[in-house]
């Protein structure tokens, strides 16, 4: 028999069986003092959940929804994290190697090599500006006053 090995390991794809049966009593009582919301649609009823009650103690952990799951004799060459917990090197195509963050920005082009449009004092007063504007923390950012008064701005505005 071929491993199976599952590769959306998450919270909510992690269960514990419950090993104390007066979580469910609870469950019911509570049930059938209050019962929870419902709405019949199209000749089904739709119940709103109600929580359980915390167990005692739980059983070992069991992984379920193994929709992903793979053939574990076989080599993956699929990413299994979630697009969002991914990491960068994993995104470009690198991992396996060495690497540092200056691999991402290796081939770019500067602002100050792409702004072609202007020249001698008005490109360093503009890239001054961009300076103020592109702080990637927001406590060193320029303010919208601050950057209003910039000498590019005033220029541009005709002051």
């Amino acid at each position: 028999m071929v491993p199976k090995i599952n590769i959306d390991i998450k919270a909510d794809n992690i269960m514990f069986s419950i090993a104390d049966d007066s979580v469910f009593d609870d469950f019911m009582e509570k049930e059938l003092q209050t019962p929870c919301p419902r709405k019949e649609v199209d000749g089904r009823i739709i119940y709103t959940s109600r929580g359980l009650k915390l167990p005692k103690e739980l059983n070992a952990p069991v992984l379920c929804d193994l929709g992903s799951a793979v053939p574990g004799d076989i080599e993956q060459s699929k990413d299994i994290q979630p697009d969002i917990y991914r990491a960068p090197e994993v995104i470009l195509g690198v991992h396996g190697r060495d690497f540092s963050a200056q691999d991402l920005v290796k081939d770019q082009i500067l602002l100050e090599q792409r702004e072609t449009t202007l020249q001698g004092l008005d490109k360093a007063s503009f890239l001054s500006l961009m300076q103020k504007m592109l702080q990637w923390e927001p406590a060193k950012r320029g303010s919208a006053k601050e950057l209003a008064e910039h000498e590019w701005i005033r220029k541009s505005m005709g002051d």
